[in-house]
């Protein structure tokens, strides 16, 4: 069996490091504190959560996690809510229906059955009762409420925190914020991929989760856990793999583990038959990976501007530093500054690049290695 996975959440044999994070998170929340988990995408941040979550389970905390990235409406926030609590409170189907209306009344379940048989609950508030920030109120505080009738400890996570701004704008982090603040028996988890915006929620005096919490920042895997990780997946099954093959798939990610998974994955697959790696063959695979995907980053390529396009292809041959610089500007030939901007904003409202510090980097390690070798 590979021993590397990516597309989703990670766990088990595929969980690598993250021993000091999960300590001091595991520590934080067992003393009910509210955290801000802020890291970039594909850092394995919902795998670093479930992990936790799994971790508390066993010591009897009752968990409730909620993925707010595809949430668009408060309606549809209290109906996520709402079921979440129910969820972790409840596994019988009839008692998680009876634990939601004894809290909200305005909460219509609507329960599917697939053909696989799996029972999947929607919430629907009334049409006629759509005072959604009363409905929000209650919720906020069922988990203290719980936790003191249980007498266990709560936790609930939120996965892409930012979410919430789009969707409830401030209003809704004052109504959160005036009750969750009282909260002796809850812990917090807010969790996002925004740095910017996160950053934003917590250091900004004027918005009302202004120094509310810890802010713990995600980076990247320390490089000798991770050499050592992928040299032992190919190793146990059997595999001869040189030391410089491993930094080869180190370093064309960026050590960016969904990209690191990712690429060992792929390079796992193509060497079955030999059982043998060496650096042609991770750069191959590499290769092959980026040829997949170009119908895709034609596609992107295709909806951006000549200033945007320009941009893209300096960053991608000598990084995203000192852009501005006037050697930076000059030698990739970018035009006047002020065009140069307007690009940036617009490829990091896209979700093109993203911003680290002072550094523009792609969001996506094959576009960028794309716009290199394809134009």
């Amino acid at each position: 069996m590979n021993p590397f996975f990516y597309g989703g959440a990670v766990g088990g044999n595929y969980f690598v490091d993250r021993e000091k994070e999960i300590a001091t998170l595991l520590a934080d929340l067992k003393q009910q504190n509210k955290i801000f988990l802020i890291s970039p995408r594909r850092y394995g941040k919902t795998s670093l959560i479930f992990k936790i979550a799994k971790l508390l389970k066993k010591e009897n905390f009752l968990i409730a996690y909620l993925d707010l990235y595809k949430v668009t409406s408060l309606e549809q926030f209290a109906s996520l809510y709402a079921k979440a609590l129910a969820m972790a409170t409840e596994t019988k189907i009839e008692k998680v229906i009876k634990f939601i209306q004894s809290i909200i009344s305005s909460l219509r379940p609507k329960i599917t059955i697939s053909p696989e048989g799996e029972i999947s609950i929607r919430m629907e508030v009334e049409p006629e009762k759509k005072d959604v920030f009363s409905l929000l109120e209650k919720l906020y505080n069922a988990p203290e409420e719980i936790a003191l009738k249980r007498k266990k400890k709560f936790v609930l996570i939120f996965d892409e925190f930012q979410e919430i701004l789009s969707f409830g704008g401030e209003g809704i982090e004052k109504s959160m914020r005036a009750d969750i603040q009282y909260h002796k028996n809850v812990g917090y988890v807010f969790s996002g991929s925004k740095k910017s915006l996160m950053i934003d929620l917590v250091s900004n005096s004027s918005r009302a989760f202004y120094k509310m919490g810890k802010v713990f920042f995600l980076n990247k895997i320390p490089h000798d856990k991770f050499f050592h990780f992928i040299k032992n997946g190919f190793v146990k099954t059997r595999f001869k793999i040189s030391k410089a093959a491993v930094s080869q798939i180190l370093s064309v990610t960026s050590e960016i583990p969904y990209y690191v998974q990712y690429l060992a994955h792929e390079v796992w697959n193509n060497c079955i038959e030999e059982k043998k790696v060496d650096e042609e063959r991770v750069l191959k695979t590499a290769c092959e990976i980026v040829t997949s995907q170009s119908p895709i980053f034609l596609t992107i390529w295709d909806s951006l501007s000549l200033s945007q396009r320009r941009v893209l292809q300096a960053i991608a041959s000598s990084g995203g530093e000192n852009i501005f610089s006037h050697e930076f500007m000059r030698g990739y030939h970018l035009g006047p500054i002020g065009s140069v901007q307007t690009s940036i904003k617009m490829l990091l409202k896209k979700g093109i690049l993203e911003k680290e510090n002072k550094t523009l980097n792609f969001s996506d390690i094959w576009f960028k290695e794309w716009v290199k070798v394809t134009l």
